[in-house]
């Protein structure tokens, strides 16, 4: 049975730095899936606040909620049909404002006198899509790759945004982050695997001028018929074996891949893991004749399932 499927893998690894100064990673991620919308989020937190661990917990977790509940009214202010450019640019500056304005929200929530929102100040990058549409947005440093199926290599969608050298860039509490705030969106046609990297990554895997390394490609390839838990294992292993070579910061990744797999070649742990979410109707589509979409998952010959064994020997069974 081949499946094409979506699945999630997200790690925030310590840097050397951070271990030799016993300072926890500031860098956070984040994910949810709800109603058929998919969003990844990472944020750094700055190191010279006092609560940017905090931040980013908070930014990153909370932009996910809101984008989830709320993907279809920010999508219809990205899209430009039947408007003006400038009725289009005020509806991105409104969403701009909007995000902003939830984080900024959560943020205060949180603060306890004589602590201040600027205590709390984090980078942020998100991706989020569903069905054949996504939105992406970034404010600061670290960067959002793309792999497009039909293209080697990974495309940079968002690159970091530093103000004037390498240890400065912008934060989602600043007063002016919407001057600094990227918004993107488009079609899911072609894409493959999303990646959001911290600016400790970045430093290893992104070059200005050529963009992001071969070898990023295949970080989100080698995702490839293994389960999200035991892959986040690997990449914590990658990034803090080979990466922490080479940059002395936090290390973190989020990362989206759509799957095409043969699960006949595959464990029943994998199919499990496959088959889990029915919640989310749109994790598997079809294939070939003999895939199942998970819209079909309880419908299928009319019949009902109990459990994702019950299911899973029932799918094996069709001819």
């Amino acid at each position: 049975m081949i499946v094409k499927h979506l699945k999630q893998a997200a790690v925030a690894v310590q840097g050397i730095d951070h271990i030799n100064r016993q300072i926890e990673c500031q860098d956070c991620v984040s994910s949810i899936s709800s109603g058929g919308v998919n969003v990844i989020a990472l944020a750094d937190g700055a190191g010279s606040r006092t609560n940017s661990k905090e931040g980013a917990e908070l930014i990153s977790e909370c932009i996910c909620k809101d984008i989830a509940n709320n993907f279809n009214c920010y999508y219809e202010l990205c899209e430009k049909t039947g408007k003006t450019e400038a009725q289009h640019k005020a509806d991105i500056d409104n969403l701009k404002e909007q995000l902003l304005k939830i984080i900024i929200a959560q943020i205060a929530s949180n603060v306890v006198p004589p602590e201040s929102i600027d205590d709390y100040a984090a980078t942020l990058l998100f991706f989020a899509c569903r069905k054949d549409k996504y939105i992406c947005g970034h404010i600061g440093d670290g960067v959002i790759g793309i792999l497009n199926e039909h293209f080697a290599g990974v495309d940079v969608r968002s690159a970091p945004e530093n103000g004037g050298a390498p240890n400065i860039t912008f934060f989602a509490t600043d007063a002016n982050a919407k001057d600094h705030f990227r918004i993107e969106w488009g079609d899911m046609k072609g894409i493959e695997g999303v990646i959001l990297m911290s600016d400790g990554p970045e430093e290893v895997l992104y070059e200005r001028d050529t963009g992001l390394s071969d070898n990023t490609s295949k970080i989100i390839t080698n995702f490839r018929a293994i389960a999200p838990k035991d892959y986040e294992s690997i990449l914590k292993k990658f990034l803090s074996a080979n990466i922490a070579q080479f940059s002395y910061d936090d290390l973190s990744v989020n990362i989206l891949y759509f799957e095409t797999v043969d699960l006949d070649s595959c464990s029943e742990e994998y199919w499990l893991d496959c088959l889990k979410n029915i919640e989310n109707k749109n994790q598997i589509v079809r294939c070939s004749q003999f895939a199942v979409s998970l819209e079909d998952y309880n419908k299928y010959g009319e019949k009902d399932f109990n459990s994702s064994i019950e299911a899973l020997n029932y799918l094996r069974g069709m001819k």
